[in-house]
Order: structure tokens, then C-alpha cells, then sequence
């Protein structure tokens, strides 16, 4: 295996400008580093992880904390925060919350500590209570933290990427009552969820703007799983006849849809169906979900951003949702 020595000897260059170049490429003249990117290349030197933490204090690595991968949002979330932070040159290590979301139990010392000794900072994605991400933050000091989140959190020592669920919401609800639609189910998470809470503001703000009266008997709450919306569509099927469902994310509008057309409801022609993420199933699916898409990659670069520069950063961020209108409630629009 190649050493720094090997590389410095190829190029023809000290020990010492190579492991200046290794510290910050930029830090040296370009035609020095064109020759040593050329002598590691041809050596194919791959700099030692452990004696580079030693040399700089710094291991390069980024862990990312978030309610779990089940959910088929967080696993394309972290693609996307990986691919952006290994652009900046960053490995990711991911560690995740227990079965109902709660990720407050990751910052006991002994859950985190393996973790947090060989990380330069943390991303926090979406913690379903606010007083998970106090914890958390105090509990990482003094690591530079930003947290991927639904609302703004203040007072804080950390960096915050908001995405505006409750603008996104709204959107899909104004969609629906634009179609004509006045009789409502809503499928959301759990009803203690600070997440669940913004987003069923939107719905209801939507509704009380076009005088739309919402029966609460017509609502459902659970997991966000795939099962909670078809059992959700079931119960509020038994208790009335909505003409449209918005759905909290696009796991539950897929479980609304089946359970509609396992039982001869046509969508959208006699139930419209929205939901929320724009994962890729919404596209995939038959018939394709109307959605809110978050822009994924710019919420990833800000994020990654803060922790990289040691959160020197904008502290505060905010994102809105766009609308993706496909055949779940109109029909004949390309997906």
C-alpha cells in the first residue's frame, strides 16, 4: 500500500506540501496539484482515515438521525443527504429511532457515544416532538447540529432547515375544493405528532377559507404506514361518504387507493385521493398520486452546509412544497 512519502516522491514534491494539499486541495498552486493528483492516481494512495482524524481533528463523517427508513421518504431523505455530503467529501452514518418514530432515546450516552466520537456533525431529520430536538442538541454540544424539520424551533443552538407541511397541505386541500369537492376524509399520523399537527392546521385552514364545514368523525390517525390508510379509509367509509381523502403522506394515500379499489370505488371518478412527500411510488403507482414533492436536494444542501462549515451557516431556512397533480385526482393527467 502506497504512503504519503510514495506520492510525494512521484510528484516530486516535500512530504509536507503533500499533506498540505491533503488538508485543503485548494491550499496549493494548481500545477502542484494537478502533480499530485497525478501521483495518486498512478499510485492509487488512498490517505489513512485514522491518521488524517489524528492530523486535523476531523474525520469527515456526518451522522444523520431521523424516525426510521420504513417509511420510504426517509430512505430517499437520506440518499439525497448522502450523495450531497459525499460531494463535499463526507461519509454518513445513519442511526434511527424506535418502531412509533421517537428518536429521543439516540442521544442516551450509551446508544450514541460510538457514534457521536467519530462524527464532525449531526443532521437531525424531522423529530416528531419538539422537546426530542432540546434533548438532542444539548445532548450533541458542542458538534454542530442541523435539524431537518416541519416548523420553525427557536432557541436552539443549532441550524434549521424548515419545510412548510402546512403550506403543502393546504395546497392539496384547495386542489380538491377547486375540483368541487366539499365532503372530506383525512388520514394523518399519530394525533400526538407535532408533525401531524402542522399538516392538519393546513387541511383546516383550506376548509374554513371556502366555508367547507369538516366532520371530525371523518378523520383517522395511526402509523404512517401503508396499512393505517387502507383501515382509515375503511372506518371513515363506515361513518360517511366523503367524496375526497387527503392523506398526511404518500404511504397512506397508496393504502386509501387499494383499499378503494379493492372494494369497487373507483378513483378518481368517484373518490379523489391526495397525498404528501412525492415519493417515488406516488409516480409509480396506478392510478399515480397527486402530490406535494419537497425539494429534497436543496433541503439536503443547506443542511449539510451547516454542519460541514461548523455551522457558520444561515441558521434558518425555509422550504415550501410544490404540487404534482396526477391521476389520483384528476383523471387523464400525465403522471
Amino acid at each position: 500500500m502506497s504512503a504519503i512519502k510514495d506520492v510525494a516522491n512521484a510528484a516530486g514534491l516535500s512530504v509536507s506540501v503533500v499533506s498540505k494539499y491533503l488538508k485543503n486541495a485548494d491550499s496549493v498552486r494548481d500545477d502542484t496539484r494537478l502533480r499530485i493528483e497525478s501521483a495518486i492516481k498512478q499510485l492509487n494512495y488512498i490517505p489513512n482515515a485514522a491518521a488524517r482524524t489524528l492530523r486535523t481533528g476531523r474525520t469527515n463523517s456526518i451522522l444523520v438521525i431521523m424516525p426510521g427508513i420504513i417509511n420510504p421518504y426517509f430512505a430517499e431523505l437520506f440518499d439525497t443527504i448522502r450523495g450531497v455530503a459525499q460531494s463535499a467529501g463526507y461519509t454518513v452514518l445513519l442511526q434511527t429511532g424506535d418502531e412509533t418514530g421517537d428518536i429521543s432515546q439516540v442521544g442516551d450516552p450509551e446508544f450514541s457515544t460510538p457514534s457521536i466520537q467519530r462524527v464532525d456533525g449531526i443532521i437531525l431529520c424531522f423529530p416528531e416532538r419538539d422537546h426530542s430536538a432540546v434533548k438532542l442538541v444539548s445532548s450533541f454540544s458542542p458538534l454542530p447540529v442541523s435539524i431537518l424539520s416541519w416548523h420553525r424551533l427557536t432557541g436552539l443552538n443549532a441550524g434549521t432547515v424548515v419545510l412548510d407541511v402546512r403550506d403543502g397541505i393546504y395546497q392539496t386541500t384547495k386542489h380538491l375544493i377547486s375540483l368541487g369537492h366539499r365532503s372530506f376524509g383525512y388520514i394523518g399520523g399519530h394525533d400526538w405528532s407535532t408533525i401531524s399537527g402542522e399538516k392538519r392546521h393546513g387541511f383546516l385552514q383550506a376548509l374554513a377559507e371556502e366555508g367547507v364545514v369538516f366532520d371530525p368523525k371523518l378523520e383517522y390517525h395511526g402509523k404512517y404506514r401503508m396499512e393505517t390508510g387502507f383501515d382509515g379509509t375503511g372506518d371513515i367509509l363506515e361513518k360517511g361518504n366523503p367524496t375526497a381523502f387527503v392523506a398526511e403522506n404518500d404511504v397512506l394515500a397508496v393504502g386509501c387507493v387499494k383499499y378503494c379499489l379493492q372494494n369497487g370505488i373507483s378513483v378518481p371518478d368517484q373518490v379523489a385521493v391526495t397525498g404528501f412527500d412525492d415519493i417515488a411510488l406516488a409516480a409509480m403507482f396506478e392510478p399515480s398520486i397527486t402530490s406535494a414533492r419537497h425539494p429534497l436536494e436543496l433541503m439536503a444542501q443547506a443542511a449539510v452546509r451547516y454542519v460541514v462549515t461548523g455551522g457558520k451557516e444561515e441558521s434558518a431556512q425555509v422550504f415550501s412544497a410544490e404540487l404534482v397533480v396526477r391521476n389520483s385526482s384528476v383523471k387523464s393527467v400525465i403522471p
